[in-house]
Protein backbone atom coordinates (compact mmCIF):
# COMPACT_ATOMS: atom_id res chain seq x y z
CA UNK A 1 0.00 0.00 0.00
CA UNK A 2 1.48 3.04 -0.86
CA UNK A 3 1.34 6.34 1.62
CA UNK A 4 0.74 10.04 0.34
CA UNK A 5 2.35 12.87 1.97
CA UNK A 6 0.37 15.00 4.30
CA UNK A 7 0.67 17.51 1.80
CA UNK A 8 0.09 16.07 -1.45
CA UNK A 9 -3.34 17.17 -3.22
CA UNK A 10 -5.66 15.19 -5.71
CA UNK A 11 -6.71 17.27 -8.88
CA UNK A 12 -8.61 16.63 -12.19
CA UNK A 13 -7.14 19.03 -14.72
CA UNK A 14 -7.81 19.11 -18.91
CA UNK A 15 -4.47 17.89 -20.61
CA UNK A 16 -3.05 18.25 -24.11
CA UNK A 17 -3.73 14.47 -25.28
CA UNK A 18 0.05 14.93 -26.43
CA UNK A 19 1.37 15.61 -23.27
CA UNK A 20 -0.39 13.34 -21.63
CA UNK A 21 0.80 10.60 -23.84
CA UNK A 22 4.45 12.01 -23.35
CA UNK A 23 4.07 11.80 -19.65
CA UNK A 24 2.67 8.36 -19.38
CA UNK A 25 5.19 7.21 -21.56
CA UNK A 26 7.92 8.99 -19.06
CA UNK A 27 6.39 7.38 -16.09
CA UNK A 28 6.58 3.88 -17.38
CA UNK A 29 10.01 4.27 -18.35
CA UNK A 30 11.00 5.53 -15.24
CA UNK A 31 8.64 3.18 -13.01
CA UNK A 32 7.00 6.54 -11.05
CA UNK A 33 3.45 8.10 -11.34
CA UNK A 34 2.03 10.62 -13.55
CA UNK A 35 1.48 13.16 -10.41
CA UNK A 36 5.18 12.47 -10.07
CA UNK A 37 6.26 13.42 -13.57
CA UNK A 38 3.96 16.84 -14.01
CA UNK A 39 5.35 17.82 -10.54
CA UNK A 40 8.83 17.59 -11.39
CA UNK A 41 8.22 19.22 -14.59
CA UNK A 42 6.40 21.78 -13.57
CA UNK A 43 8.76 22.61 -10.65
CA UNK A 44 11.64 22.49 -13.09
CA UNK A 45 10.63 24.80 -15.58
CA UNK A 46 8.42 27.93 -12.85
CA UNK A 47 10.35 26.92 -9.61
CA UNK A 48 13.73 26.01 -10.91
CA UNK A 49 15.58 26.37 -7.48
CA UNK A 50 13.15 24.60 -5.37
CA UNK A 51 14.30 20.90 -7.05
CA UNK A 52 17.65 22.05 -6.55
CA UNK A 53 20.12 22.22 -3.75
CA UNK A 54 23.06 24.86 -4.34
CA UNK A 55 26.47 22.97 -3.68
CA UNK A 56 30.14 24.40 -3.97
CA UNK A 57 32.26 22.71 -6.61
CA UNK A 58 35.47 23.38 -7.87
CA UNK A 59 35.50 24.25 -11.63
CA UNK A 60 38.47 23.06 -13.73
CA UNK A 61 40.48 26.26 -13.03
CA UNK A 62 40.49 25.28 -9.60
CA UNK A 63 38.11 27.87 -8.28
CA UNK A 64 35.41 27.10 -5.87
CA UNK A 65 31.68 27.94 -7.54
CA UNK A 66 28.39 27.94 -6.50
CA UNK A 67 26.29 25.46 -8.62
CA UNK A 68 22.66 26.38 -8.28
CA UNK A 69 21.75 23.84 -11.11
CA UNK A 70 21.57 26.41 -13.93
CA UNK A 71 23.56 29.68 -15.24
CA UNK A 72 23.09 33.14 -13.81
CA UNK A 73 22.86 35.71 -16.69
CA UNK A 74 24.58 38.93 -16.92
CA UNK A 75 21.17 40.44 -16.72
CA UNK A 76 20.07 38.69 -13.44
CA UNK A 77 23.32 40.48 -12.16
CA UNK A 78 22.48 43.50 -13.26
CA UNK A 79 19.24 43.22 -12.21
CA UNK A 80 20.54 42.30 -8.81
CA UNK A 81 23.49 45.04 -8.82
CA UNK A 82 20.86 47.75 -9.75
CA UNK A 83 18.32 46.44 -6.77
CA UNK A 84 21.35 46.70 -4.84
CA UNK A 85 21.99 50.79 -5.09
Amino acid sequence: MMRRHNDDMRTTIDLDPQALKVAKSAARARKVSLGKIFSEALLQVYAPNATKKARIVVDEFGFPTLDIGRLITYEEVKAFLEDED
